[in-house]
């Protein structure tokens, strides 16, 4: 697994000329890198197993994701939506593909594509918020494992959904369990949904 971008392509040449199996999570981007490793691993025969996140707990996390599409649709009038995370100040990327993952839930159940409605930084005078929008804020100190939430603001009442990272021990465990799923599957693009039979 290669931690960081520039990693990924040395990761994949590694992985194809030896036969392995490709789990990619950080360092890769699902329009680019995980659809060229894609087309190399069934050149090969090689399962590709491609998520945004490997977690022991992936069941609350895609949950999650299942609960924000729902409140999505259900709260898209009158609500102002927000998406929320932190992590250690050694990471390098923002905001986390967990983060980015939670917002394209509300934008697809919006019908819409996230760049066109996602507000990446607010700095100065911004001006009112613009309606529909999805706002990101990122915190980056310390060594906090990983911090998310989405809130759906309304005049009258907060709705937050968040999950919080303890140990990063449960990544591990979870690509365990991917690892175990994954084997003697034919060559594809798999996700936790697929590990966790959610599709």
């Amino acid at each position: 697994m290669a931690r960081h971008r520039d990693a990924a392509g040395e990761c994949q040449s590694l992985v194809f000329r030896n036969g392995y199996q490709l789990f990619g999570a950080m360092g890769y981007t699902w329009e680019n890198d995980l659809q060229f490793a894609l087309k190399r691993a069934k050149a090969v025969g090689i399962p590709l197993k491609g998520v945004k996140r490997f977690k022991r707990v992936y069941k609350r996390a895609f949950l999650g994701a299942k609960l924000l599409e729902t409140a999505a649709k259900l709260l898209n009038s009158g609500y102002d939506v927000e998406v929320f995370e932190a992590h250690h100040r050694n990471k390098v990327d923002a905001p986390s593909g967990t983060a980015l993952a939670m917002g394209e839930a509300v934008a697809q159940a919006w019908g819409v594509p996230l760049n066109d409605v996602a507000d990446w930084a607010r700095h100065g005078h911004t001006g009112a918020r613009e309606t529909g929008h999805i706002g990101f804020s990122v915190l980056r100190g310390g060594g906090i494992v990983g911090e998310h939430s989405v809130t759906f603001a309304g005049e009258e009442e907060i709705l937050t959904l968040s999950h919080s990272a303890r140990d990063r021990g449960l990544f591990a465990r979870g690509a365990l369990a991917a690892a175990v799923w994954v084997r003697g599957r034919a060559p594809g693009l798999y996700d936790m949904q697929d590990v966790l039979g959610l599709k």
